[in-house]
C-alpha cells in the first residue's frame, strides 16, 4: 500500500488531499475491515488521527465503531467513531460508479466549492473512496421531509442560494448544458455494446421499450421538441430567456443535479429547521445546467423512498401536486428577490411549466445512469493501476481558478 501523508489543506485557489493507493472492501470480516481502515487512516495522517499528532499513538480496532448510514444508492457510507477523536464519514464508491463519474472533475468541483465554504470537508482519498469530516448532530432528509410543505419551501430557498452563489466560468456559460453532454456521453457508452443493445430482450427488460434505436430517436425527438416546439422552453429561448434573470428558469447556473434525500442534511437539534440548517452534500454530478433541470430533478425525487426495501420503485402518486410545485416555484423566485411575486403570477406559472417540460430529461438521465452502473452491460477488461512505491505517497492537488478564468485545472503530484 502506498501511503499518503498530507492532510487536506485549503487556500484561495487550491486544496491538497492525501491519497493512498489502496482499496477498502466492506464485505470482509469486521476485524479485517476495521484494520484496513486504520492502516489507511495512519497513512493519510488526518488531523487528530495521525501518528505525528502525539507520541506512542496507536489505534485499537476494538474501539473503532462503524455505523452504516442509510439512504445511499451506490456508495457505502459509514460514520467512524473512536473515543476522544473527531468523527469521520467514510464513503466507499460503488463497483460500477466510476463509469458515470469523472473523479478528477469531481475534485475540481470540490476545490471550487471550498472557495465559498460549501460542500464536504475532505480529509483524504483512497482508490475506491474517501474520508470526510462528519457533521455532528446532522441527519439525512427523508421522503417525508420533501413532501412536507414548510420544509419544501426551505429547500426551494436553499436551491436559490446555491444557484446564486457559485459563479460559472465563461466556458460553462457558453457551452451546452451538462445534462445534454452527459446524456450524449452515456448513450455513446451504451451504444458501444452492440451485441447487448441488439438483444430485444435486454432492451425490453431494462428500458421498457421496443428497441435501443427507438429510445435514442425518442430522446433526440424530445430534445428537438423542447428547444424548438415546446410551449414555454422554446418561447423563452427565442426571447433570450437563457441569459435573463435566474427566475426565468432557463438561466445557466451551477447545479447540484442530484438533490435526493441522502444528499440533503438537516443540522438542527431542536427540530425547528431553518434554511441555514440545510446542508447540501455529494456534488458528484454537479455542473452547469438551466435552473429548470435542477428543480425538475428534485421534484422527481419526491417519488422515491431510498430507505425502503424496494428503493428502486417510483411511487408516481407521490409526485408533487400542482399546488406543491407552484408553492415551490414561488418560494424559489421570491427568495433573495427585492420584488416578490404572487403565486398566480406569470413568473411562477412559467417556472412551473418549465419544471414540467424538463421532467423527461431528468428521468432519462437517471434511467441511463441506472443501466450503466447496474453491472448488466458486458464488462470491459480493466488495466491494473501502477502501484507507486515510496515512503510518502501521493497528494491530489485540485486547483480552482475563479469564474473569470477560462478553466479549472486538477493535477496530481507525488510527495
Amino acid at each position: 500500500m502506498t501511503s499518503g501523508s498530507l492532510s487536506s489543506q485549503c487556500s484561495n485557489d487550491f486544496i491538497k488531499l492525501g491519497y493512498v493507493n489502496a482499496k477498502l472492501d466492506p464485505s470482509l470480516p469486521s476485524e479485517c475491515f476495521k484494520q484496513d481502515i486504520i492502516d489507511i487512516l495512519y497513512s493519510l495522517e488526518i488531523p487528530g488521527w495521525s501518528i505525528n499528532d502525539c507520541k506512542n499513538f496507536s489505534l485499537d480496532r476494538d474501539l473503532l465503531t462503524l455505523t452504516k448510514i442509510k439512504g445511499a444508492l451506490t456508495n457505502v457510507i459509514y460514520k467512524i467513531h473512536y473515543p476522544n477523536l473527531p468523527s469521520l464519514l467514510l464513503r466507499i464508491f460503488g463497483d460500477n460508479i466510476d463509469s458515470v463519474i469523472d473523479r478528477e472533475y469531481e475534485l475540481e468541483i470540490i476545490a471550487r466549492l471550498s472557495l465559498y465554504d460549501l460542500g464536504p470537508k475532505l480529509e483524504g482519498y483512497f482508490q475506491n473512496g474517501r474520508f470526510e469530516k462528519y457533521i455532528e448532530g446532522s441527519r439525512t432528509s427523508t421522503q417525508a421531509d420533501f413532501i412536507d410543505r414548510s420544509t419544501s419551501i426551505k429547500i426551494a430557498k436553499k436551491f436559490k442560494e446555491l444557484h446564486s452563489t457559485i459563479l460559472l466560468t465563461p466556458e460553462e456559460r457558453s457551452d451546452e448544458p451538462s445534462c445534454w453532454t452527459t446524456l450524449d456521453q452515456w448513450i455513446n457508452m451504451i451504444d458501444s455494446h452492440k451485441e447487448w443493445i441488439t438483444d430485444k430482450g435486454n432492451i425490453s427488460e431494462n428500458l421498457r421499450c421496443s428497441s435501443w434505436d427507438f429510445l435514442v430517436k425518442s430522446f433526440k425527438s424530445y430534445k428537438n421538441w423542447l428547444h424548438n416546439d415546446s410551449t414555454y422552453t422554446s418561447k423563452l429561448l427565442r426571447e433570450g430567456g437563457k441569459d435573463n434573470m435566474i427566475n426565468t428558469g432557463l438561466k445557466m447556473v451551477f447545479c447540484h443535479n442530484d438533490l435526493q434525500h441522502g444528499n440533503l442534511l438537516f443540522a438542527c437539534k431542536d427540530g425547528n429547521v431553518s434554511v441555514d440548517d440545510l446542508i447540501i452534500i455529494d456534488f458528484e454530478y454537479a455542473g452547469a445546467n438551466p435552473v429548470a433541470f435542477d428543480l425538475s430533478n428534485h421534484m422527481n425525487e419526491w417519488m422515491h423512498n431510498y430507505n425502503d426495501a424496494q428503493s428502486f420503485k417510483s411511487h408516481t402518486d407521490k409526485y408533487p401536486k400542482e399546488e406543491d410545485i407552484l408553492t415551490f416555484a414561488q418560494s424559489y423566485i421570491n427568495h433573495m428577490n427585492e420584488n416578490p411575486v404572487e403565486i398566480n403570477s406569470q413568473e411562477v406559472k412559467n417556472l412551473y411549466n418549465l419544471i414540467i417540460e424538463w421532467r423527461p430529461c431528468a428521468q432519462l438521465y437517471w434511467c441511463l445512469w441506472a443501466l450503466l452502473q447496474s453491472g448488466k452491460l458486458p464488462q470491459q477488461r480493466l488495466i491494473e493501476d501502477r502501484r507507486i512505491n515510496g515512503p510518502r505517497g501521493d497528494t491530489n492537488i485540485a486547483t480552482c481558478k475563479n469564474s473569470k478564468s477560462k478553466k479549472t485545472k486538477m493535477t496530481r503530484s507525488t510527495i
